[in-house]
């Protein structure tokens, strides 16, 4: 049985297929994205574009297509932060039904938070020591502390790459006071209740910590092979941001290639907001991870949670 997930983020909608193996694991087949940043303006209308919707459409039609290319069984499709936050996410929802055939599932926060924890552990063989899962994304970020018995804190906090960068990098270049503002915003708004033993591990899963780990190894293509269980450590994400604090988006591009496209102009903000929560975690190293929440949203349909033993 082949099973696909789109995750409609605020930035990206990404597409997995997966097969069905032995025990209701997933085997990933195939992974797809598409950068309609369905959420731009959304921080000062409260509303999603027109023009966005029609984007986001288009994506959903040419990924139903693929998905009959691969033989799926069940398409499950589901929106995050820009989708929960928009006014007219309803109207939305029925024009997507009434264009795709596919519905929308919005999933609250704490939601997100719990299964992209299931989806980004399920890529470790250990389950019994804590973990940290930190997924960035463009409208919110989500951590979650957990091990193999239980969730031990989550929270999804509003505020993301895309939402910080409209907010508080508006002028180009980047000044060093637009710079402290948002690594002020970040630590004020980014409280984290726990402390974290040396034996943690900590996982950053989504676009900013897989674009970060290419542009440390000067990958200029995108290869979920080249990422996986790679890490980033404090020198080199500060190498990173003090990079992408002197160049503008354009010249960002120009320089690291195709792992940026889409995503120039709010990796710094991502970059940033990566470095505060390691800083707040004390966290040696952040490990990379190309799982996360579709994947947590499969095993969820099947029943599992991958966080957790299995009997």
């Amino acid at each position: 049985m082949n099973i696909a997930s789109i995750d409609i983020g605020t930035n990206t909608i990404l597409l997995l297929i997966a097969k069905i193996v032995n025990n209701n694991d997933i085997m990933p087949l195939l992974n797809v994205y598409r950068m309609p940043r369905i959420g731009e303006g959304l921080i000062n209308s409260g509303l999603i574009k027109e023009e966005k919707i029609n984007l986001m459409i288009d994506v959903l039609n040419e990924y139903k297509e693929i998905c009959k290319k691969y033989n799926c069984d069940k398409i499950i499709l589901f929106a995050t932060q820009a989708m929960r936050a928009a006014k007219n996410n309803t109207d939305i929802i029925k024009k997507v039904l009434d264009n795709t055939g596919l519905s929308i599932e919005i999933i609250p926060g704490q939601t997100e938070a719990q299964l992209s924890f299931n989806g980004a552990v399920a890529a470790f063989k250990s389950v019994n020591s804590n973990k940290v899962v930190i997924d960035i994304g463009g409208g919110s970020t989500e951590i979650i502390y957990g091990n193999s018995e239980k969730i031990i804190y989550s929270n999804s906090f509003k505020f993301g790459v895309v939402t910080l960068t409209e907010s508080l990098l508006t002028e180009i270049p980047y000044s060093e006071f637009q710079i402290k503002d948002l690594y002020n915003y970040v630590n004020a708004n980014c409280v984290i209740p726990f402390s974290t033993e040396q034996s943690t591990s900590v996982i950053a899963i989504s676009g900013t910590p897989t674009s970060l780990s290419c542009m440390k190894q000067l990958v200029f293509k995108y290869s979920d092979e080249v990422v996986e269980n790679t890490t980033l450590d404090k020198d080199e994400l500060d190498k990173l941001i003090n990079d992408l604090s002197i160049l503008t988006p354009q010249q960002a591009l120009a320089k690291y290639g195709q792992v940026l496209v889409g995503r120039s102009d709010v990796i710094l903000a991502g970059a940033i907001i990566l470095q505060i929560i390691r800083e707040k975690l004390n966290a040696s190293k952040i490990i990379v991870s190309t799982q996360g929440l579709r994947h947590g949203i499969i095993y969820n349909y099947l029943g599992l949670d991958k966080g957790k033993n299995q009997e």
